[in-house]
């Protein structure tokens, strides 16, 4: 008896859909697959926002675990698979401009380990 398989992904973040990306190009395989996600929108804990400031200007935030990827060449591979390479945009350094939101406040993350622990976002606990 042949029996066609179905998997079900449980999550629709970043491991979720890479994996029914797998599935859905390999070419031997070809399984009907379902890909549950119990959130309003894909991407689990990966977000990009933009949100208003100062002058007219404006803020891109990016959020989750990993939210750079431009040291993870598997990362690079697969936008390019997805056609979104073009998209992204290659921080150059992932220190530079790095900014945390603190009880409502914008502040910029010292590179410097003395100013560092000298700032704000450090209590002494």
């Amino acid at each position: 008896m042949n029996e066609e398989k179905h998997i079900v992904i449980i999550g629709g973040g970043i491991s979720g859909l890479s994996a029914a990306w797998e599935l859905e190009n390999d070419s031997d395989l070809r399984p009907r697959y379902t890909l549950l996600e119990a959130d309003s929108r894909w991407g689990g804990k990966i977000e990009t926002r933009v949100i208003p400031g100062p002058a007219g200007g404006r803020f891109i935030l990016d959020g989750g675990a990993e939210s750079i990827i431009s040291r993870k060449p598997d990362a690079w591979a697969l936008a390019g698979e997805l056609g979104l390479a073009d998209r992204i945009r290659d921080p150059g350094s992932e220190t530079r401009g790095m900014y945390v939101l603190d009880r409502g406040v914008l502040r910029r993350i010292p590179l410097n380990p003395i100013a560092f622990l000298r700032s704000p976002l450090m209590s002494l606990p």
